[in-house]
């Protein structure tokens, strides 16, 4: 049987999920040729770009007046129950330390502004440099906070009474991104084409991402600032292809016998190049905490006089960090709310993502063979080896590693081996 609990409706509460307003996303371009010629042009550009709300954002904010509660109570065959027969204190509890998820009514929507200025210059026949300043920056990000953490701020009082997990979203979260970056695009010469590009940049945020990231410190974001995810210092890419200028329609020896042109002419090389310094990670005391019900990461303190990283001569893949450089969190912090009471757990020194994670190197590369067989028949064969060094590149797989875990400061991940594939494909 159902029973239904019934409140008198409002009609003063809101009628929308939040009151964003004013989302206006201007954007503004110029180039310039500052010497009238068509070798060197200045570029430089602004723009903002709104981030449309997820269902995390809104859906708590959609359950509009008039308000209504449902209750259900399940009687059996040999006790059935109906609506005049509900036993006594059948609601006693529900209402007991609730779990609770609001949103800030003030909510704005998160939003991205991006800028650069960049000097680009043909430097040879087919040959231009890039110079560019590339930054952006995000505002209102959206993270789940700890309601808890405010109380002492506004009630003067290590948690609300009466309330249970206390989930809290709200946005006033930022990250920021500033680059140098270079590049060189050589169009195609003597049968070489290609676009290598170096990247000197960093990132800082106070929040992993838009819908997940929780941290006990984080009734004053300023605790959380730090290296984002996204975070690799420097970033080489290099991507091109060869085609041997050697047969018929090149420029030497266009004039083979059909044999030998059949044999060296028509060979074509492509090949791509990543490399970066690695993504930071962030460790942990003992094993993710509770606060309040709400998982969170406690970090651990930091030795005095000791570096979080080991000097990069020193990493190996069995010993990337030292873990007696770091000792679990202290317990004499004032006292809050925590899980099944309260608790003096301290947060820990230690920064979020200042560790260094390992770096990354990859080449692929792809051969292939054109056949012509007569006018407008052709076959070719092709073979790709993706990571053709077969270079191992190691990882941490965990979001956040417990530090006195015996071999976690070893990373375990590792992204994929050298494999191979061979095609072949008559077109016509």
């Amino acid at each position: 049987q159902r029973a239904r609990i019934r409140f008198p409706a409002r009609f003063d509460g809101p009628d929308t999920a939040y009151n964003a307003q004013g989302d206006w996303a201007p954007r503004f371009g110029l180039a310039w040729r500052p010497f009238g010629d068509n070798k060197t042009v200045v570029r430089t550009g602004f723009g903002i770009f709104f981030v449309s709300p997820s269902q995390l954002e809104t859906g708590r904010n959609s359950y509009l007046a008039p308000w209504l509660a449902t209750g259900v109570y399940f009687g059996t065959p040999s006790s059935p129950n109906s609506m005049d027969q509900l036993p006594a204190g059948l609601i006693s509890g529900i209402y007991e330390n609730p779990n609770i998820q609001p949103s800030d009514v003030n909510f704005q929507d998160a939003y991205t502004e991006h800028w650069n200025l960049a000097v680009q210059r043909e430097v040879a026949p087919n040959l231009a440099l890039e110079l560019a300043y590339v930054g952006n920056r995000a505002a209102h990000q959206t993270v789940t906070r700890v309601g808890h953490t405010f109380a002492a701020q506004y009630i003067g009082q290590p948690g609300y009474p009466g309330i249970g997990v206390f989930d809290y979203r709200s946005n006033g979260f930022d990250s920021q991104y500033h680059s140098f970056q270079l590049q060189a695009t050589q169009r195609r010469t003597h049968g070489l084409a290609y676009q290598a590009s170096y990247t000197w940049g960093k990132s800082l945020s106070n929040a992993r991402d838009s819908g997940v990231d929780r941290s006990f410190s984080d009734a004053d974001g300023r605790n959380e600032w730090g290296r984002s995810d996204a975070d690799a210092r420097h970033i080489f890419a290099l991507a091109g292809i060869y085609e041997l200028p050697v047969g018929k329609g090149y420029r030497y020896l266009p004039n083979l016998p059909v044999v030998i042109n059949a044999i060296l002419g028509g060979w074509k090389l492509n090949f791509i190049v990543e490399a970066n310094t690695g993504y930071p990670f962030e460790l942990a005391t003992g094993a993710l905490g509770t606060f309040a019900g709400t998982s969170g990461v406690i970090r651990p303190d930091i030795v005095p006089g000791r570096n979080a990283n080991l000097p990069p001569s020193e990493r190996t893949r069995d010993r990337w960090f030292d873990p007696t450089a770091f000792t679990n969190a202290r317990t004499n912090c004032p006292l809050r709310i925590g899980e099944g009471g309260f608790t003096t757990q301290c947060f820990g020194t230690l920064g979020r993502n200042v560790m260094d994670g390992p770096g990354y190197w990859n080449m692929d590369l792809g051969i292939s063979k054109l056949f012509t067989i007569r006018e407008g028949h052709r076959f070719e064969v092709r073979g790709e080896f993706f990571n053709a060094f077969n270079h191992a590149n190691f990882f941490f797989p965990q979001t956040s590693i417990v530090f006195s875990t015996p071999g976690g400061n070893k990373p375990t991940g590792a992204f994929d081996m050298r494999s191979i594939q061979v095609g072949a494909r008559y077109s016509f």
